[in-house]
This record gives C-alpha cells, structure tokens and sequence, in this order.
C-alpha cells in the first residue's frame, strides 16, 4: 500500500475544512503532532491509541461523535522496528505513520432505524403490523394524496419518527392515526370525532388511551398550548412553559382543560407530523383545501420547508413533561432561530439549484455554511461527502459520510423529501463504503468476485458485477460495536 505524509497531513486538515461547529456531527480532529505521538484528543478526553488498535468512538454532551480512526499498517521496516521495541526516536514514529492508512468506521445502525427501513412494524410496536393491515383496508388512506406521499405513507411515517424516538406506546401510536378525526388545520378526516361507533372502531385498532389522545388531537385548538401558534408564527421565540393543566377549545365538548403531560405529547406528535411533511409546497395545504384554485403549483421543486425553529422551541418547554425525551436538537436543550434555519437551507438549496454555474469550491463554501447554520440535518454532509470523494479526498468524503448518517438516525427521517430516508440512509453507506475502500486500495471500489479479473463476472459495459448481498454485509461488518 502506498501512504505519504503528504497525504496523512491532508486528512488531518477535516474539521477545518468542513468548518464543524460545536452542534455538528462526527469530529475526527488530529494533526501532524498528534499523528507523531500515537495520540488522539477526542472532545470529552485524551485516549491513547496504538497502530492496529480498535476503532474507539464516544458520544459527547451536544451528541456529537468523536472517534479515533482505525489505522491500517503495512509491514514497513519502521513499524516492524516499533514492533521489535526500538522507541527511541519522533522520527521513526512519524514513519511508522506514513505506513498507516486511516479509515472511518460505520455508525452501528439502531434497531428502529433498521426496522423503519424494512417497514418491520412489529419492532416499532408489538401490534405494529396488526394496526398497519388495519390502516391499510381503508381505501381513503390508501388513496388520499396528503402534502407529499398518500395519507397512509404520512401515517406510517409520523408512526415511524416517533417509534424511532423510543416514544411510549399511546404516543408513537398517537402518532399513527394523528388526523384520524381531522385537525386544527386539516379539514379531512377517517373517523367521525361525533360518532360513538367510529371511536369505538378505532380504539380496537389503537387501544383506549391512544384513542383517546387522537381523539384530542383532531379536536382541539392546539394553537393554544404553550402559546404554540405564536412561535410559529414569530410573535415570540419562546413556548410558554407547561405550569399547569392547560385550558384550550375543544370543537366537540367547548372548552377543555388538558394535562400537561397530553399537552405535551400532542405537541411532541405535532413536531413528529410536520417533520414527516416537511415541504414547501403541500398538497393538502396549499391545494386541496383553496377553493378558489392554488397560487401555486403542485408539487413545487421539494424545496426544504422551515421548522426547525418552532421544532426546537416546543421540544425545549415540553421535555420535562415527556416519558422520552427525544434525541433530537440535542435532547431537546437547543433552539433554532428561525434567521439561521433560513440562512442554512437557503445555502443548501443555492447548491442543489445552480450546480452546474458554481464551482466546487463555493458549493463547499456554502454546504459549509448549510452545516454551521442548521447542524441537524445530514444532506448537507452528503452533497460535501460527494465533492470530496471526486476530488481524491477520501477521508474527507468518509467523515461527512458518516457525519450524514450519524444525523439521519438522530432525526429518523429526511430533511430534504426528494429522495425517501431509507433512500438517503442507503445512499450515505454506499459513499462511506467506497471513501474506505479507496483509502484502503483496495482494487475493487465496491465488492466483487474473488478474482477481479473474472471475465465471467464483468459485464458488457467493462465494469465489475458487485454482489449486493456482499455489499450490505460488508457494510454491516464495518459497524462499530458498543
């Protein structure tokens, strides 16, 4: 294998040139100095850690994750001399380094991330495909076009998000059938909110308490809790603090006097609901429920909405009154102005729209941006991932990789809705795959045959056939074990 210092000193220059903020993901931080005395300062602490070493990763306070690279050695004559005992010089350390090749290992892959990938419901939820079949026998939900997907992939979705949350059951399940009744805003509903039988129809689907949350759900005003519909709406940054049971408009009974912990998890399912959408143009929105016909056209260019700043602001007053807090905006301890949202996604989206007119060095001057302004999100890292891979930056490429999917299994879905998330998940993989095999040498930059050269296994176009099963479980062998 073939390293040089050069090339080493190049790796090292990572976090600053993808310019990672203290909220941002994925830090692998080093410098020549550091290579020379086998040591890595992490965010949280020093570790000490020897050539052919394990792969050692900690997650810090703002969930960033710091990791030392896994060193792969050649059998140079420097390193058999450190083998042998001879220590007794910087220089035949920092030999011994240029005989390393550094490569970044997979984040292991959460249970109900990989169950929301494989629609394995009855990971998510111990009746979890009993409820889909249920859901999935009712045409209108198969058929209904929501803001982005059908009603029934919105459901599913904002079911997903929340199981992925480690929610508690009469929330994630909430979460599945949340627009059941209608809504504050949505004018459609499955069940009738009046009807005795259509509650009880739904509570065997669902259970009482569940029931009896969605039933609120679709028939209160939420914009009422904890002054939500003010931050949406800019008129305060804050939430109001949850003191007490909290008094909103029920359509159905008159005024309510809701608890705080429903309070809450209404709101936490709200977040989840919007999440799921997350598009600037909605179908149901800005379509389906203008009489006078829309201003714009559906579907629009899947343009990124902005949340977050609502997201994290209501996440932040209601943890207290959570079972769970989720993971995301760091545990809920970080709010978003919305000034930053916008400036981040509208950095991203100058990327996305005027590709070909800019050059990669101002794509990764304003992805840089994208990241240091909204440090939640994981499309940003794979666009850089992509650029770095193209300009033979391999571990560069590898880092934002896994910075990418370190954040999509943080917010269990997409940020950008023009590809599914198990698509953007699938895709990151495949990036931080081929970064690694091309830090390694290795003569196939995806799996092949045992003998590359096979003609019985290239195709017609000269290219190498790569068995996926082969691929996948690769992938899966390079994830770190905790």
């Amino acid at each position: 294998m073939k390293t040089t210092i050069a090339f080493l000193s190049t790796m090292m220059l990572v976090g600053a040139t993808t310019a990672f903020n203290s909220t941002s993901t994925s830090t692998i931080n080093s410098n020549s100095n550091s290579i020379s005395n086998n040591n890595n300062n992490t965010r949280n602490s020093q570790t000490r850690f020897e050539a052919n070493s394990a792969i050692i990763c900690g997650l810090s306070e703002d969930r960033a994750v710091s990791c030392a690279p896994r060193m792969l050695t050649t059998t140079s004559s420097s390193m058999n001399d450190n083998q042998n005992g001879d220590n007794d010089s910087s220089s035949t350390q920092t030999e011994s380094a240029a005989a390393m090749i550094t490569t970044v290992p997979f984040p292991q892959m959460p249970a109900k991330i990989h169950a929301l990938i494989h629609k394995d419901w009855n990971v998510l939820d111990p009746h979890g495909e009993q409820m889909m079949q249920s859901l999935k026998g009712i045409d209108a939900a198969i058929e209904f076009a929501h803001s982005r997907s059908t009603f029934y992939e919105h459901l599913q979705g904002t079911f997903g998000i929340l199981a992925a949350w480690d929610q508690p059951e009469v929330v994630r399940r909430t979460g599945l059938v949340h627009t059941a009744y209608s809504g504050d805003l949505f004018q459609f509903y499955l069940f009738d909110a009046t009807s005795d039988s259509d509650r009880s129809d739904l509570r065997a689907i669902l259970g009482e308490p569940a029931e009896a949350l969605t039933h609120l759900f679709g028939t209160v005003n939420r914009g009422g809790l904890c002054d939500f519909a003010s931050v949406v709406n800019q008129t305060q940054i804050h939430a109001k603090r949850i003191t007490g049971p909290q008094t909103v408009h029920h359509r159905v009974y008159g005024e309510w006097a809701m608890s705080e912990t429903d309070a809450a998890n209404i709101l936490l399912v709200t977040i989840a609901d919007y999440l799921d959408q997350m598009v600037e143009t909605n179908g149901w929105r800005d379509h389906h429920q203008i009489e006078e016909g829309a201003t714009v056209l559906y579907p629009g260019d899947g343009k990124p909405a902005v949340g977050f700043y609502w997201f994290s602001a209501v996440c932040h007053t209601v943890k207290e009154w959570l079972q769970v807090v989720p993971p995301i905006f760091n545990d809920c301890t970080t709010i978003m102005s919305i000034e930053d949202e916008t400036k981040g996604r509208d950095a991203y989206w100058n990327v996305v729209q005027h590709e070909k007119s800019l050059s990669e060095d101002e794509q990764v001057v304003l992805l840089t941006d994208a990241i240091k302004y909204n440090p939640f999100v994981a499309e940003p890292h794979i666009m850089l991932s992509q650029i770095f891979y193209r300009q033979d930056h391999y571990y560069q490429a590898a880092v934002e990789a896994r910075a990418a999917l370190e954040k999509l299994y943080v917010l269990a879905s997409a940020w950008d809705k023009r590809r599914a998330f198990e698509y953007w998940v699938g895709f990151s993989r495949i990036l931080l795959l081929k970064a690694n095999r091309k830090l390694e040498e290795n003569p196939c930059i995806l799996p092949c045959s045992a003998d590359a050269n096979d003609p019985l296994y290239i195709n017609y176009q000269g290219l190498k056939l790569t068995p996926l099963r082969d691929m996948v479980q690769e992938m899966k062998d390079r994830e770190e074990q905790y």
